[in-house]
């Protein structure tokens, strides 16, 4: 009776360590063709194991971003950013223009009109109006040169490029003013036309003249300073 009690213990013990042991493989997916399927998985598939861990891994990473982050923005926020300001360089200065030599006064009260031999300059802001189109042209240059008989030519360019060109000659009237008069419209180059001038001048104390324009034709008169061209002798 002991030995059957005892045998029958062993069976016992053998068959629960089996059946354990079934239970054990069976949660961890393991499936026996002599066991029906009725005991639940409980294992975790091996993909599903590795994609939880990249998630954490994902996790942790962007955790330690965001600390980073505010990192950054606490350093940030300590900064003092002066403006700097680059102080540009002075331009070059204007290249001098040599002074315009002064009128001879002794020539010129002799009426000798061998005093305009050489190039002289005009000083004034003219402007014409074409009387058909009624557009209207600056001219910043004006400009005459003779030779010693008082005869040469008078040039003019506009802003817009084009330029006017034509004779001139000079002359001192009977008051000793001097006379300087083109002898027919000045012609330009964007085939327009400036009606002739008679242009009258008076002597200065400064070396310069002052004359006025008048253009018969148009009936108009304007004011005008002439003085010798810079570097003319």
């Amino acid at each position: 009776m002991p030995r059957l009690l005892v045998l029958v213990l062993a069976l016992c013990l053998i068959g629960g360590a089996a059946f354990a042991g079934l239970l054990a493989l069976q949660s961890c997916g393991a499936r026996l063709p002599l066991l029906p399927g009725w005991l639940a998985a409980s294992c975790p598939d091996p993909a599903a194991r590795d994609a939880a861990a990249r998630l954490e891994a994902l996790r942790r990473d962007q955790d330690l971003l965001r600390a980073e982050i505010r990192v950054a923005e606490q350093a940030l926020s300590r900064l003092r950013c002066e403006a700097v300001h680059e102080t540009p360089e002075p331009p070059p200065p204007a290249r001098a223009e040599p002074p315009a030599p002064a009128i001879d006064a002794e020539a010129w009260r002799a009426r000798d009109v061998g005093m305009l031999d050489g190039c002289w300059s005009l000083d004034s802001d003219y402007r014409v109006q074409d009387m058909e189109t009624g557009a209207v042209t600056d001219y910043t240059e004006w400009n005459m040169c003779f030779d010693g008989a008082g005869q040469g030519r008078a040039t003019m360019r506009a802003t817009s490029g084009s330029t006017c060109e034509g004779p001139i000659g000079g002359r001192f009237d009977g008051s000793g003013r001097l006379v300087l008069e083109e002898s027919g419209n000045l012609g330009c180059s964007d085939q327009t036309a400036i009606f002739r001038r008679i242009i009258t001048c008076s002597l200065l104390p400064d070396g310069a003249a002052d004359c006025s324009s008048h253009q018969p034709e148009a009936g108009r008169t304007v004011p005008v300073r002439l003085r010798r061209s810079p570097g003319a002798p």
